[in-house]
């Protein structure tokens, strides 16, 4: 078992603490580590990214001409 070594707020040693190897002694996954971290923080940021609603589009009214208009007039003078 491995010991750690217990301090206050002020940084003295307070006392001992024995823990287990099999949940502290473990080699960390470094891959495993990098993805929780990286997870935590972006779910930590405020977010304030946005779009506009189409009450705040310019325009979008109703459509200014047919789809097709002009490929009609264009055959009609051939």
């Amino acid at each position: 078992m491995a010991v750690l070594n217990v301090y206050n707020l002020a940084g003295d040693q307070t006392g001992t603490l024995e823990v287990n190897d099999a949940v502290f002694g473990i080699e960390p996954n470094k891959v495993v580590l990098h993805e929780v971290l990286t997870a935590e923080l972006a779910a930590a940021r405020q977010g304030t990214a946005s779009t506009k609603t189409r009450a705040m589009v310019r325009g979008g009214g109703r459509k200014p001409f047919k789809q097709k208009k002009v490929l009609v007039e264009q055959d009609k003078v051939q």
